[in-house]
């Protein structure tokens, strides 16, 4: 483990990280997508080169042909470079004796602050993502032929599919490995369009019972023949403590974006994929570790969740990717 100035007298709680790993499914059903568009990577160092995927992995032209003197040409398997250098990052809470005693009539006081840690810094980790995912500056915005706000004559299934045909052309991936992220607006948005709505007798004919008002991810995933969409519903509240509070959008509005995700944690680095979250396990074997330690300066018990990572792109920009920006027209 890293060194802190408790470091001795820290207590690794396995307890309470499995009780934070149950409470992920409900966090991943609240809208928080970092799990699935940059899943962990484990590494070993801190701080080190890793490859990542390139045009030229995909669009050399090559001549197949065997050479009349018997051999065959070879392909240039070069990769390109990035470098990630975890950072530590954590928030702790304390376990003060008199609160429990207060709410042990009515809860598990340490399972409780366990979640509230563990929602806390995994929101910290869904922004984090979702500024690296969404940065225009480095990521192209596509505009859309129509504004989606103008739900007639709007048509998101041919934007998406405009952004298909260009990740499908750059690698050659095929629409199934193809994901959607849609913020809530946005998705809210394309669920009214007309030539959304038009698709759905004609996807969903029959008794299946689905109905315009009622569409979900996995319906217009389906009208939109893709992997999946990806709808994150995550929110924070921009002022600080003791103001009005000011709930914001973790992924904003206004831009989606196409993606070839990694199949989960821990899948290779050479399956092509657009972002990683890498976990240096030497220091926090898993996201999060909880540690607790007694705290002279507080006078009380600590409970600290915190893990050392860092979010990067492991693909060319524009090549596994493709931003449409929904309220901006062609």
């Amino acid at each position: 483990m890293g060194m802190h100035p408790e470091s001795s007298s820290i207590t690794l709680r396995r307890d309470l990280s499995q009780t934070a790993q149950e409470f992920d499914d409900e966090l991943a059903a609240g809208g928080l997508i970092a799990d699935r568009v940059a899943p962990i990577n484990k590494v070993g160092e801190a701080t080190a080169g890793y490859p990542i995927i390139n045009r030229e992995n995909f669009q050399t032209e090559d001549d197949t042909k065997r050479n009349d003197d018997g051999t065959y040409n070879f392909i240039d398997g070069k990769f390109g470079k990035g470098t990630y250098s975890v950072d530590d990052h954590g928030l702790s809470t304390i376990l003060d004796d008199a609160a429990k005693r207060r709410y042990a009539t009515f809860l598990d006081f340490e399972n409780a602050m366990t979640r509230i840690l563990q929602w806390r810094i995994k929101m910290a980790r869904e922004r984090r993502t979702a500024t690296m995912v969404m940065d225009t500056a480095v990521y192209t915005p596509n505009n859309a032929a129509t504004t989606w706000a103008t739900a007639a004559s709007a048509d998101p299934a041919a934007d998406v599919e405009a952004g298909v045909l260009a990740i499908k052309q750059n690698s050659g991936i095929p629409r199934s490995m193809i994901s959607f992220i849609c913020p809530r607006t946005d998705f809210n948005l394309l669920c009214k369009c007309a030539a959304i709505i038009d698709q759905v007798k004609y996807t969903f004919s029959g008794n299946d019972g689905v109905r315009p008002a009622y569409l979900k991810p996995k319906h217009i995933a389906a009208i939109l023949e893709l992997k999946e969409v990806i709808v994150p519903d995550g929110a924070y509240n921009s002022k600080p403590e003791g103001e009005t509070a000011s709930m914001t959008s973790v992924w904003g509005s206004g831009k989606a974006m196409l993606a070839v995700l990694a199949k989960g944690p821990d899948t290779p680095l050479e399956f092509p994929a657009a972002w990683r979250t890498m976990l240096w396990t030497e220091d926090s074997p898993i996201f999060p570790v909880f540690e607790r330690y007694y705290s002279n300066d507080r006078r009380g018990e600590v409970l600290r969740a915190r893990a050392q990572t860092d979010e990067v792109s492991t693909a060319e920009a524009n090549l596994l990717t493709y931003m449409i920006d929904t309220l901006a027209a062609s």
